[in-house]
């Protein structure tokens, strides 16, 4: 049972909230040196955990930025393509060779070569 409340952790920890990911792991310590007990079954973990979710959530505190993060964001907004980490990389198949196709993303919406999608069974204009 002690494998359930560890894929708990590791699931909640996938959650994007930084705060809520900071009192997990403080959970977790407390797990691993023994400082508190979890029941084998897990339900009142995921109580707790859902709890505490919704405070936050009722709050007005859940996913709220940190001072770094909205530093960052001042910083850099939103469609700022000048940063020298969000120049265009050249791109690679799975196999790391140069691709040579020609899909692409417009407006958030992937738009894939004419070839896989007619094998994918999609329309294409012709």
């Amino acid at each position: 049972m002690a494998k359930l409340i560890m894929n708990l952790f590791k699931g909640y920890m996938r959650a994007k909230d930084k705060v809520f990911r900071q009192w997990l792991q403080r959970q977790k310590d407390d797990y691993i040196t023994r400082r508190t007990v979890i029941n084998p079954n897990g339900l009142e973990f995921m109580e707790e955990v859902e709890n505490y979710y919704k405070d936050r959530l009722r709050s007005g505190e859940w996913m709220k930025l940190d001072e770094d993060q909205e530093t960052i964001l001042q910083r850099n907004p939103p469609g700022n393509r000048s940063h020298p980490n969000l120049e265009k990389l050249p791109r690679e198949n799975a196999m790391g060779k140069p691709s040579t196709g020609a899909s692409t993303i417009k407006n958030g919406v992937f738009i894939p070569r004419k070839n896989v999608a007619r094998k994918m069974g999609a329309r294409t204009k012709t």
